[in-house]
Order: C-alpha cells, then structure tokens, then sequence
C-alpha cells in the first residue's frame, strides 16, 4: 500500500502538465515541490473529477481505500500540512516533513497564527519508505484543528539537533472548508471529532 502522503502529492502534481514531472518516480516528485508551490498559489486545475480545491487546499481521496479522505497543502519548502479522515468517525492532523524521527518517538513543536501561539505534541508515525520523508501526527486533535480553521498563515518551529530550529509555515485559507469536505467524503459526520490521546483515554 502506498503511503497516503506519496498518493495526495501525486494527485496535486497532476495538475501540472510540465513534462518534468514523473509520476511514476516518486524520488522525482518530490525533488519538484517547488514547482508544486506555484501550482498551488494560481489555482491550477484538479487532477481528477473527485479532487476538489478551497484555496491552496486540496482535497482527494486514497487511491487504494475509498473510507480515507485527505484535505492538505504544501509550503514553500515541500512540507505536507494535512488532515486525513477514515470511516467512520476518525481524522488526524498530520505534518510530513524530511525532519527524521523514529516511530512513536514524540515531538514538540511551537505553532504560532496571528490568533496566537500554541505548544503541540506530536508523534512520529515512520518514513515513507526509500523518499526521505517521515509524517509526524498530532496527538491531540483540537488544539491544531482550531489552529488550523481559523484560516491566514499557520508557522511550526520543532527543535533539531544542535539547538537549532526547523520553521516550516503553511496558508490556511480554504482549510476550514477542504477538512469539512474531507470528513464528509469520509462519512466522519460535519466535525472531525478524535485524535491519537482522545482515542488513548
């Protein structure tokens, strides 16, 4: 099964007709995610009939499984911002980066919006196998959800080794509208409503 990351970055560089683009190598979709910023930003098509666009958000559904559905967006330095909603009545927030990190390790990050700032716990969920990208989910649903919904530009700092940082920001305009579409294509219900620690307790 192919990584649902893998799958929502092929289906938002479908929109672009450049012959650079071959989809059938992973490695070398992601070397263009710069290209992919720009597709984004005009509004480019959507590669298929279900594939919908709210503002620089898509949202599509898997390829291998029709209960998962995924609503996301891409920064200028190729990160995955998404939420990606399984029937019946789960959806987590995920961020997919190069930042490596083993499964189940935690990380901490620091999101700020112009709504304010948040301390957040997420966990990493492994590599994508061979393309050098990990996802890391957040643990609590409702903080990033709410974060999120609220629309404007969304900026994550983590801390690498070293004492140094990793910022990645990401637009949310369209994201309140794209993560209720992915949930209701889901069959989740209107609002998303767990997350890894609500489904712990």
């Amino acid at each position: 099964m192919e990584p649902i990351g893998n799958q929502f970055l092929k289906r938002a560089l479908s929109a672009d007709s450049s012959r650079q683009v071959r989809l059938s190598d992973v490695t070398a979709v992601w070397l263009t995610l710069t290209a992919l910023a720009l597709i984004a930003v005009v509004g480019l098509g959507v590669a298929n009939a279900a594939d919908q666009r709210y503002g620089s958000w898509l949202v599509t559904e898997a390829t291998d499984d029709a209960s998962v559905s995924v609503a996301g967006t891409f920064s200028q330095t190729g990160e995955i911002l998404r939420i990606t909603c399984r029937a019946p009545d789960r959806c987590i927030w995920m961020f997919t980066s190069k930042r490596r990190c083993a499964d189940n390790i935690s990380v901490d990050a620091l999101a700020t919006s112009d709504n304010g700032t948040l301390y957040l716990e997420l966990a990493c969920g492994g590599a994508h196998g061979n393309d050098g990208y990990y996802d890391l989910v957040f643990k609590e649903f409702g903080p990033i959800d709410g974060l999120v919904r609220q629309g404007g530009r969304v900026g994550f700092a983590m801390a690498l080794k070293g004492g140094e940082f990793q910022v990645t920001r990401f637009n949310t305009d369209g994201a309140a509208q794209a993560a209720a579409e992915a949930a209701r294509r889901a069959g989740t219900g209107p609002v998303p409503t767990r997350g890894l620690k609500d489904e712990r307790q």
